[in-house]
């Protein structure tokens, strides 16, 4: 569940930020699809590597590292014109739904 969220996040977060940044370009939503998905899918594969239930800044900060490290990689691509401000922008959105969306309520001591 947490990690649809995610992907929806970083679809509205793409298609919002191409619209009020300038030099920040996504040229079709199926673009910001395809991203979100591989970015919810690193995040997946991250969060299981850790094992267990991660925190939510954890989470948070794993969101901001993979979304900021994706767009980079997708910076090369002609599919997208990126800026910085954009990149920080987009991740930092990503991560804050990451942060305080309740995804799971509950942690065992």
């Amino acid at each position: 569940m947490r990690h649809l969220i995610r992907l929806a996040t970083v679809i509205f977060s793409l298609m919002l930020t191409s619209v009020f940044i300038p030099g920040f370009v996504i040229y079709q939503f199926q673009t910001a699809f395809v991203i979100g998905i591989i970015i919810a899918l690193v995040g997946w594969i991250i969060e299981s590597i850790l094992w267990g239930e991660i925190s939510p800044f954890a989470r948070a900060v794993i969101g901001v590292i993979v979304t900021a490290g994706m767009l980079s990689l997708f910076s090369i691509t002609n599919l997208v014109s990126l800026n910085l401000l954009g990149l920080v922008v987009t991740s930092l959105l990503t991560g804050t739904v990451d942060l305080f969306f309740p995804t799971y309520a509950h942690f065992t001591e």
